[in-house]
């Protein structure tokens, strides 16, 4: 009985005490207010830590509860004014001053999960102002070490771990002891997780990510063959094995390899896919593993983009209409680009280059006419990650204009013809719907609904899937008036696909072939309003034929519409 109750007690599970940024105590500096210290409760079972304490070993403070409800302001959803932690949940002792500006840099950096419970303690400082070399000791109320990190009692290890700027420690088993076998430094993107599961594990655990996928070449040939390396990693303590590898590309190829070896502590392995040539577009892929002994599966899988005979990047977002003009780009593959000496231009095709320069997978960067547009932009809409070319870009017409992305090599990779009518205007800008669709067209673009009028450096306000349900075909309406499109969506099945489309009236009679074995490979969207704006109201069909060219392969879809008057 005395080892379930020791195993119940609330545990230290998560220390951040080398933050990032300066380590100052004074000052406002981060290291006055960005440590947190991270508590799990175990237990099936409530745990009230009001009177428990927490202890550097150079001061000894109250665990209080978090009153500030200016907290809400930028974490809703987290729970205050309680010391009581829920089962199986954790709890953040946080400084005082985690809140505050300070000087202004690395302010309140973490994300804190629903339901998290923040904490604070009596003191301006946890402890005495957390140092890497400071062991920690959570004390409960009959003055019992209940939990500690960095082995306080065991000088001559070496713990306490000294993780580099902005990493934290983590416990590997919550339920095991402190020991330099059962800490490792964080794992995650962001260098800590506060109020959630541990980045690091105990238990074998089969990890693949974005960077676990690499294309060769990265940017393959129309109709040549290329190979997709799938590497794939044991994030967990314990040994890793049987393991199988699968890779998908959407509506294309599908192949499993299995792994013959172990993989221990930190290892890695990695299989390779022959692909066979596909024709030019942009493919979705999906790699995943599986594992009986794996025991966490939310993180073994990774989706990416395969780019065929064309460039990653596409332009997002344009503010033309505004004293601080800008253009928003994005790039969509699964890797880092490096975009140095790329340039834009508007229809005077007087290309603005940069220099160095890269961007992350799936980021977004905005280029701006000059820095200090930033005094503005910022302030209004948050930092973003900014270019600015070495000279100024000329001002996009507010009624028209052409505005082209080029590579190093003064390639088109993406190109806008906008019009005021496709959307935007005074200090609000034109955003595109996904980089699914067409840039040329009109109906992929529309006026930001964003409060504040665009969303630079982060996803738009009116993005869209052209295929949300993963359909072949669909309509965009069911009724067509002159005032409104009327749009057909293909995504065709086959690597090249015959499509056929015919326009019938509701007594079954052929009114018009709009494509008669028309060869596609992509998809495709097309506005029908020009064939169908002349015809009667009533009732009318849409024919649609997708055949796998020189294969036997069919889908047939007929889509019912009426035009109404």
């Amino acid at each position: 009985m005395l080892f379930v109750f020791l195993i119940s007690l609330p545990v230290i599970s998560e220390v951040m005490s080398n933050v990032k940024g300066s380590d100052s105590q004074s000052g406002g500096a981060p290291g006055d207010r960005n440590e947190f210290i991270e508590i799990f409760n175990p237990s099936d079972d409530t745990v009230d830590l009001s009177e428990y304490k927490i202890t550097d070993f150079d001061a000894t403070d109250d665990i209080v509860p978090w009153t500030d409800d200016s907290i809400f302001l930028y974490y809703p959803d987290v729970k205050t004014n309680t010391t009581k932690i829920p089962p199986k949940s954790f709890a953040l002792i946080l400084d005082p001053e985690y809140l505050e500006e300070g000087d202004g840099t690395y302010v309140r950096v973490y994300d804190f999960p629903e339901g998290t419970v923040i904490l604070t303690v009596g003191n301006t400082t946890i402890g005495d102002g957390l140092s890497t070399s400071d062991p920690i000791a959570l004390i409960s109320p009959s003055n019992d070490t209940v939990s500690t990190y960095g082995t306080p009692f065991n000088p001559d290890d070496s713990l306490p771990l000294s993780p580099d700027d902005g990493i934290s420690v983590e416990r590997l088993n919550l339920e095991g002891p402190d020991s330099l076998f059962n800490w490792a430094f964080s794992e995650d993107s962001t260098g800590s997780t506060p109020g959630r599961e541990n980045s690091v594990k105990f238990l074998p655990d089969l990890l693949i990510n974005s960077k676990s996928i690499v294309i060769t070449p990265a940017f393959p040939e129309e109709n040549k063959n290329f190979e997709i390396f799938v590497k794939f990693y044991n994030s967990g303590f314990d040994t890793l094995k049987d393991i199988k590898i699968y890779l998908e590309i959407e509506n294309f190829y599908e192949d499993s390899v299995y792994f013959p070896g172990i993989l221990i502590y930190k290892d890695s392995g990695i299989v390779e896919f022959e692909i066979p040539g596909l024709s030019k577009g942009t493919y979705r892929g999906f790699a995943y593993g599986k594992s009986i002994y794996d025991t966490d599966t939310s993180n073994n899988s990774a989706r990416f983009n395969i780019f065929v005979s064309l460039k990653p990047l596409f332009i997002t977002e344009i503010m033309y209409n505004s004293e601080y003009e800008w253009i928003e780009i994005y790039n969509a593959y699964n890797d880092t680009l490096d975009i140095s000496n790329f340039g834009i231009s508007d229809e005077n095709k007087v290309i603005k280059r940069w220099d160095n320069f890269k961007i992350n997978p799936y980021e977004y960067a905005v280029i701006i006419k000059k820095w200090a547009d930033t005094l503005y932009l910022f302030p209004k809409f948050g930092r973003f990650k900014c270019i600015a070319p070495g000279e100024e870009f000329y001002s996009l017409n507010n009624l028209e204009d052409i505005v082209f992305l080029y590579d190093s090599k003064k390639n088109v990779i993406d190109s806008v013809p906008y019009e005021n009518i496709w959307g935007g205007g005074v200090d609000t800008s034109l955003e595109r719907k996904g980089i699914d669709f067409p840039s040329d067209e009109r109906f992929s673009w529309s006026s930001s609904i964003s409060e504040n009028g665009a969303t630079p450096g982060k996803e738009n306000s009116i993005t869209e899937k052209i295929f949300p349900e993963k359909r072949y075909v669909y309509l965009s309406g069911k009724i067509f008036r002159p005032e409104n499109d009327l749009k057909l969506y293909i995504n065709p099945p086959y690597n090249l696909t015959e499509l056929t489309i015919f326009l019938f009236d509701a007594k079954g009679r052929l009114r018009e072939k709009i494509f008669d074995n028309y060869i596609i490979s992509a998809k495709r969207v097309y506005n029908l309003s020009q064939i169908i704006k002349e015809r009667k109201a009533g009732l009318y069909i849409i024919y649609v034929e997708m055949k796998e060219k020189d294969g036997k392969r069919k889908e047939i879809k007929k889509l019912p519409f009426a035009i109404w008057r």
